[in-house]
C-alpha cells in the first residue's frame, strides 16, 4: 500500500519547488492544495514536481487547477514537473494539463522555462 502525498518545498534558482510523492485523492487534495498556495506566498514562481507521485485521481487534477488560478492571480505562475516515466504522466495528459500547464521533465526545465518567461 503506498502512503498518501507528502510534499517537501525546496527553493532552486529564485523559484519555489513543491516535490509531491505518494498518492492524492479526495482525502488529502485540499490540504495539499493550501500547502502550495502558502509555500507560492503572494506570487512567487512555483514548480510542482509530480514525477514521483503513485496516483493522482480527478481530485489532484481540481487542485492542481485551483492552485494555478490562485497563484496566477496573485501574480505568479506554476509548472509541472511530471518525467516521461512518471505514473501520473497519462491521466494529466487525458485531462489536457499541458494545455492548461507547461509542463517539463526535469526540474531543471522547468526553472529554466519561469527565468525565460515573459513578465506578465
Amino acid at each position: 500500500m503506498t502512503e498518501l502525498a507528502s510534499l517537501e518545498v525546496t527553493q532552486r534558482d529564485g523559484a519555489i519547488v513543491g516535490r509531491l510523492s505518494g498518492e492524492i485523492d479526495l482525502s488529502n487534495a485540499a490540504a495539499l492544495e493550501e500547502s502550495l498556495i502558502r509555500a507560492a506566498d503572494g506570487g512567487a514562481a512555483l514548480v510542482v514536481d509530480l514525477s514521483s507521485l503513485s496516483y493522482m485521481d480527478s481530485a489532484g487534477i481540481a487542485m492542481l487547477q485551483r492552485v494555478s488560478q490562485a497563484v496566477g492571480a496573485a501574480g505568479g505562475s506554476v509548472r509541472l514537473v511530471v518525467g516521461p516515466e512518471a505514473k501520473v504522466r497519462r491521466v494529466l495528459m487525458i485531462a489536457r494539463m499541458d494545455v492548461l500547464l507547461p509542463m517539463h521533465d526535469q526540474v531543471s526545465d522547468a526553472v529554466r522555462g519561469l527565468e525565460l518567461a515573459p513578465d506578465p
